[in-house]
Formats: C-alpha cells, structure tokens, sequence
C-alpha cells in the first residue's frame, strides 16, 4: 500500500498505531500493514467535504462522464478488485465478484 490518497496525493502515515489485515481463510497470510492517525483521518475528512461542495455544484450532466470512467476503471480491474474482496473478507472468489 502507498498510505493514504488524501487531496490527490498519496500520503505516508508514520505511525506505531496499525491497521494489519489477514486473510480470514489463512491467518498466516497477511494482507497488509499500514500506520494510520486520527489528524489523517481529520484531513481525509476535510479534503472530501471540500470536494464534494465541488462535485454538487457541477450537476448531474456534468458528473456522468467522471462516473463512466469510473466505472469502465473498474470493470477493467474486475479480477484484481474481486481478489481483493475474497481475500480480506475471507469470500469464495465467485461471491466476491
């Protein structure tokens, strides 16, 4: 994991507090590791409540062509997001998809 995408960028959080994640099927097999702090949750929280002012100011027409990118951006990473879910929620891979 890069950290945190928070206002465009991805930012370290350096950290002792953790958030660690294993595969719920395979308890050796650990997913990931990443520092977090109430101050990064602070300016995730800040960055998106001044993004969505934005956001609802453009209309409806103006958000579809964000949001079909979007979605062909997932349906082109179908696999990798299904594998993902099926790892960290312990799923078979044919309810993750």
């Amino acid at each position: 994991m890069n950290g945190n995408f928070i206002h465009g960028t991805w930012k370290h959080v350096s950290s002792t507090d953790r958030i660690v994640r294993y595969n719920p099927a395979n308890l050796d097999e650990q997913l990931f590791d990443i520092g977090w702090k109430v101050e990064a949750v602070d300016d995730a929280v800040t960055s998106a409540r001044r993004a969505f002012r934005r956001w609802d100011k453009l209309g409806r027409e103006a958000r579809l062509p964000y949001l079909e990118r979007f979605s062909k951006a997932l349906a082109a990473r179908k696999n990798q997001i299904s594998r993902c879910i099926a790892l960290e929620a312990g799923k078979p891979l044919w309810e993750a998809t």
